[in-house]
């Protein structure tokens, strides 16, 4: 299950390109399958890791969105 969400995640960050840079890429699908994981789904929680980046490669609203498609794939792949 989690290889395979893992690889999912992968791909739905390669085909729309969400411009994230190469330090980010591998940390983020991580992370969100942490947040997953744990039901961490609050909308602060997930923009506070935002503003925690270094990294400013993605704006806000693409990030959050990117994280409803992570979501979305998680609860069909749960």
């Amino acid at each position: 299950k989690k290889k395979s969400f893992y690889k999912h995640m992968q791909k739905i960050l390669l085909e729309d390109d969400f411009n994230f840079c190469s330090n980010c890429f591998e940390s983020n699908v991580l992370l969100f399958y942490y947040f997953l994981e744990n039901e961490i789904v609050s909308k602060s929680d997930i923009l506070g890791y935002r503003n925690s980046l270094k990294c400013n490669c993605m704006d806000v609203n693409t990030f959050l969105s990117l994280y409803l498609k992570a979501e979305e794939l998680y609860r069909k792949n749960g």
